[in-house]
């Protein structure tokens, strides 16, 4: 019985041995956790660190978010249709191999994500590749039915490799199928997409290739794409396999850099300011401009460039369309081509605002840069203020430290660019109570021994020696006033203060209060005035005689101790005895 219970035991501790070392993604994964919410609208799920980012990527590319369908579409869309996120908090990926949010046409994203006008810092992907091949590389790999708002990019570096198949690199997203992406920006970036062997692939600003969408108040800033085939400012390529629409409104490029370099004397080179190229489809393009761009197309059997599009695409019977309304360029080299009903502006007229006021009311000009009203104003200034705030307020004077508090409290987080000004102010109030911090003083010690007691018409100066730094640098003060430097003097050591005899006979009976301050403290002490009197004259003789009283009361306990009652020693010793007698009656009584 005992042996059928040991192997039960041990059979039992190995299944959960063998559990406990079973990876964690063996086992089903039914809900995400993020930092909190619910995935409604209501209750967004909060990404408010890295390791957010990273689960959402998880879960979608790991199929995890497949059966989530919260508008019940059918059809296996799924991949979070109809749930929302929403991010909290800038997010640095820097040392993190970010791979995308979604990568395939099976395992795509299709939620609502909600940047709240944070930014994703320092993302780096060498872009995530199918089974067949295709590969893509952006914050989201593949983008479909769903969106992505108020979300801000920045020093990214994305590249796509497709293995014989199309690779797509993009800032915000590689691919985008029939979804939104609406004030969205992606600056000081750099975007690329290859395919071994070259051809079919796409890198852009803001995506690296689109069939249908929306896109709405999105701006590529200062950013470097490059393709082997079609390269755009803001979209690499444009098709419309599915024939679905796509519309651009008050968008933008401006500062960046595009270059297509095929492998091949043979590939395909197509280059835009905006879009590569524009494949099957009628694009609405309303509000949008172009400005110092360089758009270079190398090589090729199949090369273009152009403003706004690369390349437009014809088959003999077939020119896809273009509607274009209110649109301007400049300063984009000697490019000049497909530009369409688009209108040339001067560098002068897109820096001192009449281009920013001619693209309608979403526009602003902010110093010589034209951005969108609705985007974040620039809390570089704040930043660099609130650096300055010293570790340790515990030495300031309580009410200076609650002057800087107060200024760090009316910082409000999510100003847009119309209030660049009331955030600049925030800085300026942190710099102002930083720079009035008042230390609190230094109390430093009077060294013991030093000072004392002054005895009219017999005393002598009286030097107050302190614990601190020698320095002539002090004011006096005795019962609250100030003491002319003529009256006393400080001598070198450490910091002595020393009254002179004429100036203490000068001061009344009593105690009297002496302040000494430093230009980072003070010391106090107390300094007793007393007139002359036999007492004074005869302290010697009294202490004297009081040590010869002591000595004679020492003598007298001395002698009591040694004639004292020996009652008590007499008694102890015929208790000893006593015992020792019954100790013995007893031993023998046990060995009889």
């Amino acid at each position: 019985m005992k042996t059928i219970k040991k192997i039960i035991a041990m059979t039992l501790l190995s299944l959960a041995l063998v559990v406990a070392f079973v990876p964690v993604n063996v086992f089903a994964v039914d809900e995400p956790t993020f930092s909190g919410g619910k995935g409604t609208q209501e209750e967004p799920w909060l990404i408010s660190k890295s390791v957010d980012l990273v689960e959402l990527s998880n879960f979608v590319n790991n199929g995890y978010a497949e059966k989530f369908d919260a508008d019940n579409c059918g059809n296996d869309i799924g991949n979070f249709h109809g749930y929302y996120f929403k991010q909290t908090t800038d997010i640095d990926l820097n040392g993190i191999i970010w791979d995308p949010i979604g990568y395939s046409s099976s395992y795509y994203f299709s939620g609502n994500y909600d940047g709240s006008n944070h930014t994703i810092l320092n993302a780096q992907s060498e872009g995530k590749n199918d089974e067949d091949g295709s590969a893509t590389s952006g914050i989201f790999g593949w983008l479909a039915f769903g969106s992505v708002e108020n979300l801000f990019v920045k020093n990214a570096n994305f590249t796509a490799t497709g293995k014989n198949e199309y690779a797509s690199a993009g800032g915000i997203t590689a691919k985008v199928y029939n979804a939104k992406i609406i004030n969205c920006s992606v600056e000081d970036s750099t975007i690329k997409s290859n395919r071994i062997p070259d051809q079919n692939n796409g890198a852009g600003g803001i995506v690296g290739d689109a069939t249908g969408g929306v896109f709405e108040k999105c701006m590529s800033n200062n950013n470097i794409i490059i393709s082997q085939a079609y390269g755009g400012g803001f979209v690499g390529s444009v098709t419309d396999d599915y024939n679905e629409e796509i519309s651009f409104k008050d968008c933008a490029v401006a500062n960046c850099k595009v270059t297509t370099i095929p492998e091949s004397s043979r590939g395909t080179s197509y280059a835009g300011g905006f879009v590569g190229e524009i494949i099957y489809n009628t694009a609405e393009v309303t509000n949008c401009y172009v400005y110092n761009t360089d758009i270079v197309a190398q090589k090729g059997a199949f090369k273009g460039t152009g403003v706004f599009f690369g390349d437009v695409y014809r088959n003999g019977i077939y020119t896809s369309d273009i509607n274009m309304t209110n649109c301007y360029y400049g300063e984009c080299g000697s490019v000049s081509e497909n530009i369409f009903t688009a209108s040339s502006k001067s560098k002068e007229e897109f820096e001192n605002g009449t281009v920013a006021q001619l693209l309608g009311s979403s526009f602003i000009q902010n110093g010589t840069d034209i951005t969108f009203k609705t985007y974040p104003a620039d809390y570089t200034k704040v930043n660099e203020a609130k650096a300055k705030v010293p570790s340790d307020l515990s030495i300031y004077t309580d009410e200076s430290v609650n002057a800087l508090k107060d200024a760090l409290a009316l910082v409000e987080d999510g100003k847009n660019i119309t209030e660049q000004a009331t955030v600049d102010g925030y800085a300026d109030a942190i710099n102002k109570a930083i720079e009035g911090l008042v230390k609190k003083p230094i109390i430093y010690k009077v060294i013991e021994g030093e000072g004392g007691t002054f005895v009219k018409k017999s005393g002598k100066d009286i030097s107050i020696r302190i614990d601190h730094e020698y320095t002539e640098n002090v004011k006096v003060e005795v019962d609250g006033k100030e003491v002319s430097k003529t009256n006393y003097k400080v001598i070198k050591g450490s910091t002595i203060v020393t009254f002179n005899k004429e100036y203490l006979e000068s001061l009344p009976v009593g105690n009297h209060e002496v302040k000494v301050y430093f230009e980072d403290g003070y010391a106090t002490t107390t300094l007793i005035v007393k007139e002359q009197t036999k007492d004074n004259n005869e302290k010697k003789d009294t202490i004297s005689n009081n040590q010869e009283n002591v000595k004679a009361e020492n003598k007298q306990e001395v002698k009591k101790v040694n004639t004292g009652d020996n009652t008590n020693i007499v008694g102890i010793t015929l208790l000893l005895v006593g015992s020792l007698i019954v100790l013995i009656y007893l031993n023998k009584k046990k060995t009889a």
